[in-house]
């Protein structure tokens, strides 16, 4: 079946009257002889392509996500500033100080209880029960977010980013059948 093509909105986050945040820069590149893992790049322009180039990103995302479990999107239609933008969100709210150490315990994911929402302590992505050290630490939004108000203060009024981003970001591939 070809790929069902959804045109992505244009997305631009209100900054207007919020507290600057600082800036995510990329690191530098390494300079490491490292042996890397290649990824595929699944390219969404070919969705306006021929039934072939349709069928080409299907088959990509498919391998990709069954074989490496990573792919590289582009052609996706968020532009750099946007991007940028989510990249500073992200950075400021896993390593900034978006959330104060009471924060992350009052906010502190429910994983016993199978509640993923919310602050995820850099432990526990190991077997159920065990307290593994992974060194992940992260902010997983879900819907109960939102209607909760389940969000440390510091990151309230950056939420309309947040879900406008999250509510698009999908968009382009929910249609691709893998």
């Amino acid at each position: 079946m070809a790929a069902t093509i959804t045109p992505l909105p244009q997305l631009k986050l209100d900054t207007a009257g919020k507290d600057p945040i600082p800036k995510w820069v990329p690191p530098p590149e390494t300079k490491e002889d490292l042996e890397w893992q290649d990824l595929r790049v699944l390219d969404l322009a070919l969705l306006d392509g021929t039934p072939e180039q349709q069928k080409q990103v299907e088959q990509t995302c498919k391998d990709a996500l069954t074989d490496e479990g990573f792919l590289l999107i582009i052609n996706h239609g968020v532009d750099d500033e946007t991007m940028q933008r989510v990249f500073d969100l992200a950075n400021w709210i896993c390593n900034g100080d978006a959330m104060t150490d009471e924060d992350k315990k009052e906010y502190e994911w429910d994983r016993e209880n199978g509640d993923w929402m919310g602050y995820k302590p850099p432990r526990g992505w190991g077997e159920k029960g065990r307290e593994d050290y992974d060194h992940i630490e992260a902010y997983n939004f879900y819907g109960a977010c939102w209607e909760k108000n389940r969000l440390p203060p510091r990151i309230r009024p950056y939420a309309d980013e947040i879900l406008a981003y999250a509510d698009v970001s999908p968009r382009p591939t929910a249609h691709i059948e893998a």
